[in-house]
């Protein structure tokens, strides 16, 4: 199947709302965006504009991003269902990785300053919901580790907010989509909470994502290079394939670095780790940042 012949779906329904609402409305819009899954885009990158995610931040209901089985962040098209090319496992099986020993892992002050900066200019502040657009203008980095055997390209780029006011403007996300052609697809993603309580709601729905009939699902707190990480390893039964989604929690910063791979193949999904999704995480944090954008001085 030519992955640029589908049109981008999108993930991460518990990055759509699971902040407090306020002391009534906080558990139940929290619990209620876990209970489903949402989409990431996936590994077929196609069109071109600006997209706007149809999740409504902080709602009832609303999730974190996924895969393309469940459509919320669905962007330009309904769901999807992707066929990555087959190979064999020995293909796949992603290089032993040797464990660095980091003393501390902070989300870098770069990303955290700069989205600061862009997100109330961005087009999706006070929009309600994430809006991206076909841009490789991803203030978190410019190019991606490999990872599982291949590298992926960064395709959008945008900001939604995070939370109930689409105004805060302490309180929002930053998207990157990335793509694998026939591998997988993906996001990274920097969220800005506005209050400690708004991360430990955000970290503590994150743990408690059951499986369901459609989904198996598994989430555990590792440490890696000295470090802490909670990883989500979700499998797919219909379609069949598989998701893994890892968080990194800057508690000084009130910020989450978060790493969502999907459409993995059986295959794949099997011969990954949680470990090895945490090390593709530390990869990027410690990599540096993306090149800033240039300002338009207006001549």
């Amino acid at each position: 199947m030519d992955p640029r012949s589908v049109a981008h779906s999108t993930v991460f329904l518990w990055l759509a709302a699971l902040v407090l609402t306020g002391c009534s409305t906080a558990s139940t819009d929290a619990s209620d965006a876990l209970a489903q899954d949402a989409e990431t885009p996936s590994p077929q990158a196609s069109g071109s504009g600006q997209t706007q995610n149809d999740d409504a931040s902080g709602g009832e209901g609303a999730e974190p991003p996924a895969d393309p089985a469940e459509g919320e962040y669905s962007q330009q098209g309904g769901d999807v269902v992707v066929e990555p090319a087959e190979q064999s496992p020995a293909d796949q099986s992603p290089q032993p990785r040797e464990e660095p020993q980091l003393e501390d892992l902070d989300i870098p002050e770069e990303w955290l300053s700069d989205s600061a900066r862009a997100w109330p200019a961005s087009a999706g502040f006070e929009s309600g919901v994430p809006v991206l657009s076909r841009s490789k203008d991803c203030l978190l980095a410019d190019q991606l580790p490999e990872m599982f055997g291949s590298t992926a390209e960064i395709t959008d780029a945008g900001f939604g907010p995070w939370g109930p006011d689409p105004q805060a403007e302490d309180a929002y996300r930053h998207v990157c989509n990335l793509w694998s052609p026939d591998e997988y697809a993906g996001r990274l993603v920097l969220i800005q909470a506005d209050s400690e309580a708004t991360a430990q709601n955000t970290l503590e729905h994150f743990r408690e994502q059951p499986s369901s009939e459609a989904q198996q699902n598994q989430v555990e707190e590792l440490e890696y290079a000295g470090q802490q990480f909670h990883v989500l390893s979700r499998w797919y039964l219909a379609p069949n394939h598989g998701r893994y989604e890892v968080l990194h929690y800057d508690e000084e910063a009130n910020a989450f670095a978060v790493l969502e791979l999907t459409y993995l193949s059986e295959e794949l999904w099997e011969a990954g780790s949680p470990q090895e999704m945490a090390g593709y995480l530390v990869d990027i944090l410690t990599a540096g940042t993306a090149e800033p954008a240039p300002v338009d001085s207006g001549e």
